[in-house]
């Protein structure tokens, strides 16, 4: 069984690993002269624990280390094991730099001798950065252009575990307290990683890394870093006890597809739940120390794709014939939308997967707006910029505040006199009550939703038409809400003028977001 877990690097002070300061983490490295090696300046108690992991018999690798007493400068992290060590030593005192120099060469390991990373925190950075690059330019991606990317790690579950056993077992030899809860006080694998290789990557491509969760981010390039080790699974099944170790997760679903296909994963989730609710004690009372020996380092995938694009503007539609979205074979002949016209446009531009358009609020196919000639494509969408996450949001939730505006010719069964529809014209704020229309119940809940009529305005053409215009809540059904649907919506202009009403032609003449 292979294993891999999922982390996702973030934005630098993020996540448990806690943010840049406090009285107990490691202070920023500085070059000494402004050149030359970076000098560690940490606090008593990081040096007291990197002594005692110096002197045991197991060891970490220099970078694991730092990681264990929150040393957060990139540039240390840049340089090599026995560069790092020597760094190590000139922050401590006479008898732990001696030490250290002794314990140089343990230090400095071959790769994948480390008892805690495996090796991930081991590797040549040159190396791994041309994996990247190798990675991206396979997907199509143009490393020379300037561009913006996320690196995320995902790692074997077992080296979390070994994690917290290194580093309770160099607190209890360093006589510090255990204490009753398994808090993880050090700076998480995913920040150690990035402070290893990201500064390289980035300068081997000439991007830009943005580890931020904000909208700004829209669009970049997500760079996983996936490792799976088989040899080491059985850690998390230990610590597991008979707890699934996978989980269920829903795939990115193929074109066509309504909805991704299920499959299992690793339950990394688990693992960290595990962890952070066990104590020390009972933590390395269920694994044998030292951990067993690895013949072969964990296997490394790269994986690249960009995240989502938002696009946003308006349109506006001109014909009685194209509907938002495109119809299925099931209602007929297929004919262009507002959506595949508008997607045949953009989508050149980022030749996407695959791409879904979201609008606010949906239109009938035979409604449109008024005085407007169908001409081009380029004259049905204006203001189209990207836009973040949140203009998403907005968009859907104008749907619930939104009013909106129609003119409608409507048909009467009987001839109405022009005193008739002061009715109408009286009326402000009706409140409407609309089950689910019939024409919609294929793909619609049954249910009833009440909606405001703001205002109506008739205007007689003859005995048995008349224009009407209204002000609506977003949602409300004017087709039904002018012929009743057969009693479905109450109460309806048809009802209201004693007669039965249809509508010929319907009209969007404004929306009020």
């Amino acid at each position: 069984m292979q294993e891999a877990a999922g982390a996702d690097l973030e934005e630098e002070g993020g996540g448990r690993g806690g943010g840049e300061g406090g009285a107990d983490e490691a202070m920023a490295c500085k070059e000494e002269g402004g050149k030359g090696k970076p000098i560690l300046s940490l606090p008593d108690d990081a040096k007291k624990l990197l002594s005692c992991m110096l002197s045991m018999t197991v060891k970490c690798c220099a970078r694991c280390m730092l990681g264990m007493v929150k040393v957060r400068d990139p540039l240390i992290y840049a340089l090599s094991q026995e560069e790092i060590a020597s760094s190590i030593a000139d922050s401590l005192d006479e008898e732990g730099r001696d030490r250290c120099m002794a314990e140089t060469s343990a230090l400095a390991c071959r790769k994948g001798d480390c008892c805690v990373c495996m090796g991930l925190l081991q590797s040549d950075q040159g190396e791994i950065s041309s994996q990247v690059k190798e990675a991206l330019t396979t997907a199509g991606y143009d490393v020379d252009s300037p561009c913006t990317f996320m690196l995320s790690l995902s790692a074997p579950s077992s080296i979390f575990i070994r994690q917290y056993l290194y580093y309770y077992k160099a607190l209890e030899g360093s006589g510090g307290a255990l204490g009753v809860s398994c808090e993880q006080k050090w700076i998480e694998l995913k920040e150690v990683y990035r402070l290893t290789y990201g500064r390289r990557i980035q300068q081997v491509l000439s991007w830009t890394i943005d580890q931020s969760s904000t909208d700004s981010c829209a669009g970049r390039v997500k760079v996983t870093m996936e490792y799976r080790h088989e040899e080491s699974a059985g850690m998390k099944e230990v610590l597991l006890e008979g707890k699934s170790v996978k989980r269920t997760m829903r795939e990115r679903r193929e074109r066509g597809q309504r909805k991704g296909n299920l499959v299992e994963i690793e339950n990394i989730i688990a693992v960290h739940n595990v962890l952070h609710g066990m104590t020390p004690a009972a933590l390395l009372s269920k694994f044998s120390w030292p951990p067993a020996a690895i013949s072969k380092e964990p296997e490394l995938t790269v994986k690249v794709e960009r995240e989502s694009v938002y696009i946003g503007g308006c349109y506006c539609k001109y014909s009685r014939k194209v509907s938002q979205s495109p119809w299925n074979e099931a209602h007929g002949e297929l004919q262009d939308s507002v959506q595949t016209l508008i997607l045949k446009e953009i989508a050149p531009l980022y030749q996407p997967e695959e791409t879904k358009f979201m609008g606010s609020g949906r239109e009938d196919v035979d409604g449109r707006p008024v005085d407007f000639n169908f001409e081009k494509i380029q004259e049905l969408v204006s203001n189209l910029r990207p836009v973040g996450r949140d203009y998403v949001d907005s968009i859907k939730s104008s749907g619930e505040t939104k009013r909106k505006t129609y003119r409608a010719l409507v048909w009467t069964s009987a001839p109405l006199p022009p005193s008739k529809l002061d009715v109408l014209n009286q009326m402000q704020e009706l409140a409407v009550f609309q089950n689910t229309p019939i024409r919609v119940l294929h793909r619609r809940s049954l249910a009833e939703r009440k909606r405001t009529v703001y205002r109506m305005s008739a205007e007689r053409v003859n005995d048995r038409f008349f224009l009407l215009d209204l002000e609506t809540e977003a949602g409300t059904y004017i087709k039904e809400f002018v012929h009743g649907d057969l009693g479905r919506t109450r109460p309806s202009v048809g009802g209201l003028l004693c007669c039965e009403a249809d509508i010929l032609q319907l009209d969007v003449v404004g929306v009020e977001l």
